[in-house]
């Protein structure tokens, strides 16, 4: 089914059919939109059918629906199959797909579940799709695939695994996304498909087969033997009973650090068949925020099956512990910051398991029995790196003398190898020697130069200039100073001149962006990305506004015309398609003390609220501690405080509501004064601390009509009303309403509209006198406001009063 076709009942009318008559093997693909949902205790994902609102996630079905037509039927096939190719699809991995009704192992006995789950990507990547028609019809996931049942795989026998499909997958698709692979006891190496290019009998099964996330090498691997082999040498002492083992690859971005740790797994695939582990804590990945502990050891418990996670450090670290001494395990940690980090995931003596950690510091606080320093490449293997990228009979002394430019940097040699396929060597030591800059800058400069235009150029080194992860043309042309519709075309054509350039430079390098900026613009990065920094904060008022309203606001949104939402649909749409960018930019600006970074910490974090990404709100939140004024630590303890309300953490926010209260009193603030009263009315309410609701909401009404803040007046208003219609007194509580109705129309606040007319319907519908007629049409307005902004759940509680009035 595709297109409109695939609607919530035909899907689940469909496969509630195949899965009644499927005897054998059940295999499903359903590909679309994936999202995640942050709301509540864990993460969820998220599924759209061709008749959801895109991207009104509050009408998409959580991935248990299309799981749970896998898991029933009369006769449950053998083997049930999901090629999930969504956006976000590797958090189906932690949703407990193998482990039953919330168990955490697999029954062999009982098949009632899936029993092989293949993903397009991990939890936290986009699964590509070809942005030009000429490009291809396949996602980059069904490509793949499709490649390996139509075509088959070389050197390998007569039928295909779920693990050699994998193993195809990984090297089919390379670097843009990362493919998952979860299989239950044994299905992993269960033949189910005919290899057209095998030969030979089936394979046999190599019995029972744990979980692997273990991704595969990439390319050819040179001059890095040793270090390998050390590595597998310890793994497999401690695959054979001897203790754990641990070792810290440690080297400078670029050194081969990955590759030598995926490398020595690969060769220890045997070895530890139980348990494959790869985590990428993407320290040094533009946008994403380091992880602590507890967040690290919830991750590895997800990684291995566990669905309830203790909510404190200590349960956390006894219940992974037990876990590694009961399993034999390979763990890769790649990419660690500190030793604090991943202290307290280390196995405990007697364990059978192996860690490898990748890191750009040594980690000397750790206790490892391996430390291995990715070093530059020797003279010899590095010649043969080089010349592996072309055909052509090179003079061996060029050779020499570019890659000693280059200190035999594994990245740099391996970029210039490529570049020799169609660069004479003799003009890339021209280049670099020009340059006088390090490699890197002379590799990148060279592949812009092939561009042959300066506007693309102009526009490719605004990407490498932009924090990441993802960005549109608004923001580069923000950067570039230019039109948008320009370069809009521009990223267009830029897409098709380099289609394996991603717009980002490589983590070490973003220290040429200064330089490259300088070239282009005539300006310093501090210039550069200042003008980013006001674009995105005037797009992002110009959301909360139309979602909010505006009365008493920041005046730095007025400086950037043009950034208007035609309303507050297309502005929860932007929200949603631009939260990374929000996010990496609002980090960014704190990082750089810009003028407007409080203020757009304060918005965004209020926005990703509203998305349900508690998460990295909270992340912001804390980050503006890191501000070198009072606003910071006010606007901070405001976002936490909203942070922990969501998550019912009352006390928490509690505390940091008062924090605020305080903060804003000193600094003279009577906004966050007010918001902060509010808010702690709010929580006194939810703990029934009855007395103190009303005096918190009033003196928060008090002050806002003192300062003349018809923002803050609203909110108290639709406040006092609820408090008055819970009370059934029914006079106050549609003056409040109407007050609040009122004063949200002269903002233009489309919530406060929308929650006012819900309680004056409200309050009709219960009042004794029975205002049925006057209720309907309040319900009708506010569920066409509530439409408006997306908010499903809410158009439909309004409907059902409408239909019982």
């Amino acid at each position: 089914m595709i297109g409109a076709e695939a609607t919530q009942a035909n899907i689940s009318r469909e496969l509630a059919a195949a899965s009644e008559a499927a005897e054998d093997a059940l295999l499903v693909y359903f590909g679309g939109h994936g999202e995640l949902d942050r709301h509540g205790p864990r993460t969820r994902l998220l599924l759209a059918a061709s008749d959801d609102q895109f991207p009104n996630l509050l009408n998409w079905r959580d991935f248990d629906w299309l799981r749970g037509h896998l898991r029933h039927g009369a006769h449950p096939a053998k083997h049930r199959i999901l090629f999930l190719d969504t956006c976000h699809s590797g958090e189906a991995m932690n949703q407990g797909v193998l482990g039953g009704d919330g168990g955490e192992t697999w029954d062999e006995e009982d098949r009632t579940d899936l029993s092989t789950l293949f993903t397009a990507c991990e939890k936290f990547e986009k699964a590509e799709v070809p942005a030009d028609p000429g490009q291809g019809r396949y996602s980059k996931f069904v490509a793949a695939l499709l490649d390996m049942l139509g075509n088959g795989i070389d050197g390998l026998q007569g039928t295909l695994t779920p693990e050699d499909l994998y193993d195809g997958m990984k090297s089919r698709i390379g670097g843009a996304q990362t493919p998952r692979l979860l299989c239950a006891d044994g299905a992993g190496q269960s033949p189910l498909f005919k290899n057209r290019r095998g030969s030979g009998p089936a394979h046999e099964s190599a019995g029972p087969s744990g979980r692997s996330t273990m991704p595969l090498p990439q390319g050819d691997m040179i001059g890095r033997d040793s270090e390998v082999g050390n590595l597998v040498r310890g793994a497999r002492q401690a695959a054979g009973g001897e203790d754990p083992f641990i070792a810290v690859v440690h080297g400078r971005g670029g050194s081969g650090k990955s590759a030598i740790v995926l490398r020595a797994a690969t060769e220890l695939r045997v070895d530890f068949s139980e348990w494959r582990i790869y985590l990428n804590l993407h320290t040094w990945t533009p946008g994403q925020p380091k992880r602590s502990p507890e967040q690290l050891l919830e991750d590895l418990l997800v990684e291995v099956g566990h669905t309830r996670i203790e909510p404190d450090l200590a349960g956390r670290v006894s219940r992974w512990r037990r876990w590694l001494a009961d399993h034999q395990a390979l763990i890769v940690l790649d990419d660690v910051a500190d030793t604090d980090q991943v202290e307290l995931a280390l196995p405990p003596a007697g364990s059978r398991c192996a860690l490898l950690i990748t890191s750009r510091n040594a980690l000397g606080g750790i206790s490892a029995d391996r430390s291995v320093e990715a070093v530059p490449l020797n003279e010899a293997d590095g010649i043969a790196l080089l010349r592996r990228g072309t055909d052509e009979p090179l003079d061996e002394s060029i050779l020499v003398r570019l890659g000693g430019l280059v200190g035999w940097s594994p990245k740099a040699v391996d970029g210039l190898s490529r570049q020799l396929a169609h660069v004479r060597p003799d003009l890339l030591v021209q280049s670099i020697e020009r340059s006088g800059s390090p490699v890197l800058e002379a590799v990148y400069r060279d592949a812009l130069a092939q561009l042959g235009s300066n506007a693309l150029h102009r526009t490719a080194i605004a990407c490498g200039v932009h924090p990441g992860p993802d960005f549109d043309a608004g923001s580069i042309a923000a950067i570039t100073d230019s039109d948008e519709a320009l370069i809009a075309d521009e990223l267009h054509r830029l897409i098709q001149a380099l289609p394996h350039y991603r717009f980002r430079l490589h983590d070490e390098d973003a220290a040429l962006a200064s330089v490259l900026a300088a070239d282009s613009y005539g300006d310093d990065l501090r210039g550069v990305r200042a003008r980013f920094f006001v674009w995105m904060a005037g797009r992002v008022h110009a959301a909360v506004r139309e979602i909010w309203g505006e009365d008493a606001t920041e005046a730095f949104a007025k400086e950037t015309p043009g950034l208007e939402f035609t309303g507050p649909g297309e502005a929860v749409k932007w929200l949603n398609d631009a939260s990374e960018e929000m996010i990496s930019g609002t980090l960014a600006a704190i990082s750089a003390a810009h003028p407007v970074a409080a203020t757009l910490a304060a918005e965004s974090g209020r926005c990703l609220v509203l998305l349900n990404r508690l998460d990295d709100a909270e992340t912001v939140a804390t980050r503006l501690n890191d501000l070198p004024n009072a606003r910071g630590a006010l606007t901070s303890s405001l976002s936490l405080g909203r942070v922990a309300f969501s998550r019912e953490q009352w006390t928490t926010a509690s505390k940091c509501f008062q924090d605020a209260l305080r903060l804003s009193r000193t600094a003279g603030d009577h906004i966050a004064q007010a918001d902060a009263l509010l808010r702690l009315g709010d929580v006194a309410r939810m703990l029934e601390q009855r007395s103190d609701v009303r005096r918190h909401y009033n003196a928060a009404l008090d002050l806002a009509r003192a300062t003349g803040d018809r923002i803050a007046q609203t909110a108290a208003l639709l406040r006092l009303g609820e408090i008055a219609r819970m009370r059934e007194q029914w006079g106050a509580a549609e003056g409040h309403y109407n007050a609040a109705l009122d004063l949200a129309r002269t903002t233009g606040a489309c919530f406060a509209q929308a929650d006012a007319l819900l309680g004056l319907g409200l309050a009709g519908w219960a009042n004794p006198r029975r205002r049925y007629e006057d209720a309907r049409m309040q319900f009708l307005e506010a569920r066409d406001l509530y439409r408006d902004l997306g908010l499903s759940r809410f158009v439909e509680f309004c409907q059902s009063f409408i239909a019982k009035c």
